[in-house]
């Protein structure tokens, strides 16, 4: 069995609009609404400080005509703004998201083990919630790697002190990619993805922990990228972190707007729900283009 999940922009929902969408989701046979465009949730200038009335009145809508309903946001950043109201209203001087040779963007690429960000993050988190969604979704910018002029991540100033902890040593960031990348297991490798897999995890609990105070119910996952081994862990154990007591779910990466040739994705999306067969998670697949159905099983 099929249900079909659709996204629909909070930018473009009003008094106005809001009647054609039901009516529209209706006759397409959706089963679940996940209201987007909430800008970077983080900053006050996001939807979720600046019209919070607004986005209850849509949940509320949605839900009374017999929708489930999902908020769906961006975690990390992906190093640059995909719409407008994802630039931040002043400078934030969070950790950035680092490669191994020393290279970052200058803004929208957090790293969760900054306190700081983890600390906004969660206020905004809270405030999501409080709105009284279904669910909450965070996007596929909830990743460490495959980054815009970001080559292997994360190395920024924290993660090398904890990294030069846990091995015992200092090396020159020079000598990281070859020791890491290079040669059989090691302790270089193996400790890394321990604390790759530490930071995403301890984060995703951080905010499971901030919507339980909220409503332990809230169903709340991930969508995830082409990022299933470069961790230390994998979409559906970050899903289950985020669940919590609920069920977890994520949306799978394989879009065809990736590639022109649709074979390679959809025998992608295909590995992905091999690999999460029996796990429990609740895996929906991408569509083609943006805003994107959404198709689960």
């Amino acid at each position: 069995m099929y249900k079909l999940n659709l996204p629909i922009s909070m930018n473009t929902i009003n008094k106005h609009t809001l009647p054609i969408y039901i009516e529209q989701a209706k006759k397409c046979k959706a089963n679940r609404i996940f209201i987007g465009g909430m800008g970077t949730i983080y900053a006050k200038n996001s939807r979720i400080y600046t019209m919070p009335d607004e986005i209850k009145t849509a949940i509320d809508c949605f839900r009374a005509e017999g929708f489930e309903v999902g908020i769906w946001c961006g975690s990390l950043g992906n190093g640059h703004a995909l719409m407008p109201e994802q630039r931040p209203d002043e400078k934030m001087n969070y950790t950035q998201i680092t490669g191994i040779n020393g290279e970052a963007r200058e803004a929208l690429s957090n790293c969760p083990l900054d306190k700081n960000y983890v600390k906004d993050f969660q206020e905004g988190i809270k405030r999501i919630a409080e709105l009284g969604p279904d669910l909450i979704m965070i996007d596929d910018d909830f990743r460490l790697n495959i980054r815009i002029k970001v080559y292997f991540a994360c190395f920024c100033p924290l993660h090398l002190k904890e990294y030069y902890k846990r091995i015992g040593e200092e090396i020159p960031r020079e000598k990281l990619e070859e020791l890491i990348l290079t040669g059989g297991e090691n302790k270089y490798r193996t400790e890394l993805l321990k604390l790759f897999r530490d930071t995403m995890l301890d984060f995703a609990k951080a905010l499971r922990e901030t919507v339980d105070e909220v409503n332990p119910n809230i169903r709340f996952g991930v969508c995830t990228h082409n990022t299933w081994d470069m961790m230390g862990t994998d979409p559906l154990e970050i899903s289950k972190a985020l669940a919590g007591n609920t069920k977890p779910f994520a949306r799978i990466s394989g879009a065809p707007f990736r590639n022109l040739n649709v074979i390679p994705i959809v025998e992608f999306a295909r590995q992905q729900f091999a690999w999460g067969k029996d796990s429990g998670v609740e895996l929906f697949a991408e569509g083609d283009t943006y805003p994107r159905p959404r198709m689960n099983v």
